[in-house]
């Protein structure tokens, strides 16, 4: 497992890895700013309802207008 560190005082500090509570925390923190994961996209739904009647947690679309469709697990 990959140990992942922040900066303090120019001095690499290990940080304690921990669960999220739930999906929607991670699902907000893409949504808001989806760069933190690689994508530059703009966001133009969570929780979006399929004719199907499943969801899409976040739908965006990329530079050329095509659909980006997200699907997060915790």
């Amino acid at each position: 497992m990959t140990t992942l560190y922040k900066i303090e005082k120019n001095k690499l500090i290990p940080i304690k890895r921990q669960t999220l509570a739930n999906e929607e925390i991670l699902e907000t923190w893409i949504a808001n700013d989806p760069k933190i994961i690689g994508l530059d996209v703009l966001v133009i739904g969570r929780q979006v309802v399929t004719e199907s009647k499943g969801r899409i947690d976040i739908l965006a679309l990329d530079r050329n207008g095509g659909l980006v469709i997200l699907e997060l697990k915790r």
